[in-house]
């Protein structure tokens, strides 16, 4: 792969073979519906790669479907959001201010003001609950399993520890798009056709939101009543 931020974004395809660990086989009740568990509006969801496994759903019909689930630790994650068009726009972010803490305006903490998009593990949990659930182990504490299509992800390959971004269908374990991020936490490539160019998009932005903060409040400075998103 190019590994520049501005290289051209491409499907996430690799020669190398999948780790073997066994296909796992499981029988769901009923007729395999994925639709059925996608409500919601998604979540965008920012972690750390840890592997990936197969598994096949057998449904009541006898069909046999196919899934790579990754096993991704979590880092950061947001609500998706879309206009009255159902085309996706930057999530409805709050703005950032620093709050005096301290004797004599010695001591900083970063507050939000209003709601926010931004959702914490237990509220991706929550949010992605269904029986398909349980059919995976995560790999680590507080990580996700994800599943995608076997025909779309089967050749997809990362090493462990590369830092990665995802889309889900709905507030679901369904996987809509798979970006690989480089060292700086931009995106360099990419398995779906969203539109989005390689380098800092609102993506980057809003999931670099939450490291600003907790640097600014380590450092105990910053700009007070600043929109974090004004250029």
């Amino acid at each position: 792969f190019d590994h520049t931020p501005h290289a051209k974004m491409s499907r996430i395809y690799d020669d190398r073979p999948l780790q073997q660990e066994g296909v796992k086989n499981s029988r769901w009740q009923g007729k395999w519906d994925p639709p059925k568990l996608q409500g919601g509006a998604g979540i965008l969801l920012e972690g750390v790669y840890h592997k990936k496994t197969r598994h096949v759903i057998q449904d009541s019909t006898g069909e046999k479907i196919r899934y790579c689930v990754f096993h991704i630790e979590f880092g950061n994650a947001c609500q998706r959001r879309y206009n009255s068009q159902g085309l996706e726009i930057e999530p409805s972010f709050s703005q950032a201010k620093l709050v005096n803490t301290g004797y004599l305006n010695s001591s900083y903490k970063s507050v939000l003001k209003g709601a926010s998009d931004l959702l914490t593990y237990d509220e991706v949990i929550k949010r992605v609950r269904s029986p398909l659930v349980d059919y995976e182990t995560p790999s680590h504490a507080h990580s996700l399993c994800l599943w995608g299509e076997d025909d779309v992800y089967s050749s997809v390959e990362c090493e462990y520890g590369q830092g990665v971004r995802l889309k889900t269908r709905g507030d679901s374990i369904f996987i809509e798009s798979f970006t690989k991020l480089d060292s700086e936490q931009r995106q360099f490539s990419a398995n779906y056709t969203g539109g989005e160019k390689a380098g800092e998009s609102w993506t980057d932005r809003v999931m670099g939101f939450k490291q600003q903060q907790e640097t600014r409040e380590e450092k105990g400075g910053g700009e007070v009543e600043e929109d974090e998103w004004d250029d």
